[in-house]
């Protein structure tokens, strides 16, 4: 019998509960704000394919829509407070220096996020890193192919770019590898994978669903006309754009009325 307080078993089961409360409250807690930090990269992402729309807009306004690329990657390894940070390599064709690395047709670097007149705060998913951006610059072969994507390596970070431009050791894991500037090639891109160490986020777009996002998904008719014609393209060449677009697409967009 006790004669008053708590005893030693009382108190050791106590604490072990105390423990296992603190403990659950930490894992709850690191499971929100994971959770929170995916939903932010998200966000950037749906920003910076609506910026790819614009400025695919003020390529065709400058009658470059047809030409062999759109939009190539940013060095990975250039730093913040550069001239050139987030601004795509581009020459005649997309261009491999810096970290950009080029595989058959495709072009990895991270997304041009100056170029695409973002604020540097897109350039960072919700871990604090670099996007990356991978470019297919032969996508007239097959226009249903992915013409980009935009890639965050997730919590792991594995093969990521740092806010400073130093990489991340790449994962053994062959998906997360397909993601990164050691990949074999990039027509194994990995979006899903059933394994614990995957946790890319991966948002791509082929040509063709970016030219319907144009004319239809985005914006209608003259609308489109209107923008464009603020980049000096007369009102009356729509038509003209009408008929670009319909010789990309694989069936005529009956849409497009002015």
């Amino acid at each position: 019998m006790k004669q008053g307080g708590f005893s030693l078993l009382e108190h050791s089961v106590t604490m072990t509960i105390l423990s296992i409360l603190i403990c659950g409250g930490v894992i709850v807690s690191e499971v929100s704000i994971d959770n929170h930090k995916k939903n932010e990269t998200i966000k950037k992402m749906l920003v910076i394919e609506k910026a790819i729309i614009a400025y695919s807009l003020k390529t065709i306004a400058r009658s470059n829509f047809l030409s062999t690329h759109f939009l190539c990657p940013a060095s990975p390894e250039i730093i913040i407070n550069h001239s050139e940070f987030g601004k795509e390599l581009k020459g005649n064709n997309c261009l491999a220096y810096d970290g950009v690395i080029k595989k058959q047709n495709y072009y990895f670097g991270v997304v041009p996020i100056r170029t695409l007149e973002l604020p540097d705060y897109y350039m960072f998913d919700g871990w604090g890193r670099r996007l990356s951006f991978i470019v297919n610059t032969n996508m007239k072969n097959n226009l249903t192919q992915k013409l980009y994507y935009i890639i965050s390596h997730g919590t792991n970070g594995k093969g990521a770019y740092n806010r400073d431009g130093f990489q991340i050791p790449v994962s053994g894991n062959i998906a997360e590898k397909n993601n990164s500037n050691v990949a074999d090639n990039y027509q194994n891109i990995s979006d899903f994978a059933i394994t614990p160490e995957f946790d890319d986020i991966v948002k791509g777009k082929s040509y063709i669903t970016l030219v319907r996002d144009i004319t239809g998904g985005i914006l209608l008719n003259k609308a489109l006309c209107k923008i464009l014609n603020l980049n000096t393209l007369p009102y009356s060449n729509c038509s003209l754009l009408k008929s670009k677009i319909q010789t990309l697409c694989h069936e005529k967009i009956e849409h497009l009325t002015y």
